[in-house]
């Protein structure tokens, strides 16, 4: 702000000096040196500002990195509880089969057998990837979707295994995107939220394609990529999650896109260049 006004005034004290009926008595070539220096410094604190706009911008970044640092922390905490629960749950299963066998009530093991991989099914549609971070991620998320009755489906064809995003980044990306669809899905009575990781080959070009949709609330189609700002939110959250997202695209030069309408709900749509 400082560098702004500064630059102001000495633009006025320009316009004012190189009119000669306001300054008669000044010596025309002692102006002219004024007005270069002038010119210079001028010039100088304009470089400034924008440099310190580029360090402003990057500290914005990093702030919004730990901030989501702590949340996915926060996730490590709810996968060995997850990873805890189910362990309990397993043993639970095992109890009750084997006492259905017992009784030879085999319509009802039937049942209960196909319940159960009806249960953990989508804790076994991304098995094949070989990106421990993203399969640790989508597995807490399964977790949490199974909490909030969401229903939660993943679809993998490829292994991420050249994913380019570094650790930290593919979690984030990934589940900030999950997040949102979460909260979107939760205003629909019967909450959906499909997954997508693949690749789209092209030209002897791959890119890397990450889908979330959702169900529940949309996006007014007016927003466009004011979505993307930081601070902005829909749902009442920080207004991080999509603008991490974008910033983390724009790294690696990608594109991400957005659908959202009532009848066919939300989706986001993310491309990485392999």
């Amino acid at each position: 702000m400082n560098g702004i006004l500064i630059q102001s005034f000495l633009q006025i004290v320009l316009i004012a000096f190189s009119h000669k009926k306001l300054f008669p008595e000044l010596n025309f070539q002692y102006i002219q040196g004024i007005l270069g220096v002038a010119i210079i410094v001028n010039l100088s604190i304009f470089i400034l500002v924008l440099l310190n706009l580029k360090r402003l911008k990057a500290a914005a970044i990093q702030e919004a990195m730990i901030a989501e640092q702590k949340t996915h922390l926060d996730n490590l905490g709810k996968l060995v509880e997850t990873i805890q629960q189910q362990k309990h749950d397993f043993i639970n299963h095992l109890q009750v089969i084997a006492g259905l066998i017992e009784l030879n009530d085999i319509e009802e093991l039937k049942k209960y057998v196909k319940d159960i991989a009806a249960e953990v099914k989508p804790q076994f549609q991304f098995i094949s990837l070989k990106r421990l971070e993203l399969k640790s991620l989508l597995f807490v998320k399964g977790g949490i979707a199974k909490d909030k009755n969401i229903d939660f489906n993943i679809k993998v064809n490829d292994d991420f295994e050249d994913f380019p995003l570094c650790k930290i980044e593919g979690v984030n990306l990934l589940g900030n995107l999950i997040n949102n669809a979460f909260i979107a899905a939760l205003c629909d009575n019967k909450p959906k939220v499909f997954v997508y990781l693949g690749v789209q080959e092209n030209e002897g070009k791959k890119n890397y394609i990450i889908k979330v949709h959702n169900n529940g609330s949309t996006i007014p189609a007016n927003l466009g990529d004011i979505v993307f700002t930081k601070g902005y939110s829909t749902n009442k959250t920080d207004g991080l999650g999509l603008y991490i997202v974008k910033s983390i695209v724009d790294i690696y030069n990608g594109e991400i896109n957005y659908t959202s309408s009532k009848e066919n709900g939300t989706e986001f749509i993310v491309k990485i260049p392999g």
